[in-house]
């Protein structure tokens, strides 16, 4: 919740602790992303953007899911940001 006072745009997958009968979709629907019926079902769901974070991908998959998305003609990346929590000194 914290971090979507930065921007306050609708976040698809809630602002709190709470999570109601749709996120649950969200989770199954999002199983095989970023396959063709994962996209389309953000599409239906009215998502512009689409944040990927590194950090939560706790058993790999992160560049070859990037890369996949890349490779779609129905989407486009528009930044990179790196995370801080990722940057050792």
């Amino acid at each position: 919740m914290y971090y979507s006072t930065t921007h306050w745009r609708p976040l698809l997958n809630g602002y709190s602790g709470f999570a109601p009968p749709s996120y649950f979709e969200l989770l199954d629907r999002l199983r095989g992303f970023p396959d063709t019926a994962s996209i389309a079902y953000l599409r239906q769901r009215r998502v512009r953007y689409l944040l990927v974070h590194e950090i939560y991908y706790l058993h790999g998959g992160f560049e070859q899911d990037i890369q996949a998305l890349r490779r779609r003609d129905d989407a486009a990346e528009v930044a990179m940001f790196v995370d801080p929590l990722l940057v050792r000194s």
